[in-house]
């Protein structure tokens, strides 16, 4: 009776494991889209965390656009911001780096160079790693800030991924069965463990817009300024719009949100532009290839148009 009650819980323990084993490498080769950001070093991406914080490259850098071989020298312009200054939706050729670099070119008697540390995914935190680690060397005539609704929110590294649970908390790591720090070894290690942690995940609790962008801007707006101040750079933000909401009606909206970080840029002489106020007659469709924020082709042209017009308007003043 022993053996019998024995062989039976080896060959349940057998079967079990092998439906995770099964499991965990069908999840591997079958990779879910979760409604949260994950980005993985199996991605083709370069995952860094040290003092500086949590940032990422990719394998299709759109870093450097017209500049000097060597990278060195005085670039003229230095871009901070998410996939949709990288250009997500565009070839290389087609993005934002490149044809802003075309635009002054031929706007100014001089080459050009831009400096594109957007990145697919990042957020403020992930921006301003990527800033501070960029050659001290490296000068700036102007820092251009992407300022979007993502921004405020943390990404935390586990593993060899790193996640965005839309907090505001760069600390937080859900733990919906309560197991503390296995908890977080358990997501490192087991994909279907993860899947389990993501499903069950209930979002923070809401915070006000209002009070998201207070702490943002208390938060932010230093270190743009520090950052601009070491690479002699005029810092400009630049506020982008989504997809899926007219232009006037994303005009209303910001005087609720994106207001109180620009409020306090005008406080201290730092420029802003709306791009859905400027673009509040348009035809929104034309501007977007997706229904979140990343721009068409022709959509990158215009834009990249309106924020060289509105730099060049501040070198001339």
């Amino acid at each position: 009776m022993f053996k019998k009650i024995l062989l039976l819980f080896g060959s349940t323990l057998l079967t079990l494991t092998l439906i995770v084993v099964i499991g965990e490498i069908y999840i591997r080769n079958n990779p879910i889209a979760y409604r949260i950001q994950i980005f993985r070093e199996s991605q083709g991406i370069d995952i860094k965390v040290d003092s500086f914080g949590i940032s990422w490259s990719t394998n299709e850098e759109r870093t450097w656009s017209g500049c000097p071989d060597d990278k060195k020298g005085a670039p003229t312009i230095l871009l901070a911001g998410s996939s949709i200054l990288y250009g997500s939706t565009t070839p290389k050729e087609e993005s934002f780096s490149i044809v802003m670099q075309r635009l002054v070119n031929t706007r100014q008697d001089k080459k050009s160079c831009i400096i594109n540390q957007a990145i697919p995914g990042f957020t403020f935190q992930t921006q301003l790693a990527a800033a501070k680690r960029l050659d001290p060397a490296v000068q700036a005539d102007y820092l251009i800030w992407e300022i979007w609704a993502n921004g405020p929110n943390h990404f935390v590294a586990i593993g060899d991924s790193v996640y965005n649970f839309g907090s505001q908390d760069e600390d937080f790591i859900p733990d919906p069965y309560g197991l503390g720090s296995l908890n977080t070894k358990l997501i490192a290690l087991s994909r279907l463990y993860e899947r389990m942690v993501i499903a069950s995940y209930k979002p923070p609790p809401v915070v006000l817009q209002e009070r998201i962008w207070q702490d943002f801007t208390a938060e932010a707006l230093p270190e743009i300024v520090e950052i601009a101040n070491q690479r002699n750079a005029q810092p400009m933000l630049v506020f982008f719009p989504n997809a899926h909401q007219p232009f006037p009606e994303q005009v209303k909206d910001e005087q609720f949100n994106y207001q109180i970080l620009a409020k306090e840029a005008e406080k201290q002489n730092i420029p802003t532009l709306f791009l859905s106020q400027t673009l509040q007659e348009e035809q929104r469709s034309k501007y977007f290839a997706d229904q979140c924020c990343h721009f068409s082709t022709w959509g990158v042209e215009q834009v990249s148009q309106v924020i060289i017009d509105w730099i060049l308007s501040h070198a001339e003043q």
